[in-house]
């Protein structure tokens, strides 16, 4: 019997380096690869903080474009573990966030 851990189920679009396929991907990517209309939209202050130095903890932002709107989430994760954590939702105020969120609150 394996008692391995299975390997994690890529994001839709891994590997693209922050570009969506589709204008629905959620696209996943380090705080430091953020595209730049991701940064502007931000703010300076909370691209300084998505950016820090977050140690061993593997910190990933989330993003979906959508014709709607623009939403995004920081995350991060405890190192040897599936641990993931929600540091923050963003959203531009489109429909997109309004999705994530409700999708995040359940």
């Amino acid at each position: 019997m394996d008692n391995s851990t299975p390997a994690p189920t890529p994001s839709p679009a891994a590997g693209t380096a922050g570009t969506a396929v589709d204008a629905d991907a959620v696209i996943q990517f380090a705080p430091a690869d953020a595209p730049a209309h991701l940064i502007e939209a931000l703010g300076a202050e909370r691209v300084a903080e998505w950016q820090r130095d977050r140690g061993p903890y593997n910190p990933r932002v989330w993003m979906l474009n959508s014709p709607t709107g623009m939403a995004a989430a920081l995350t991060s994760g405890r190192p040897n573990t599936r641990y993931t954590k929600l540091v923050e939702l963003w959203s531009d105020g489109g429909s997109a966030g309004a999705a994530s969120a409700e999708t995040a609150a359940r």
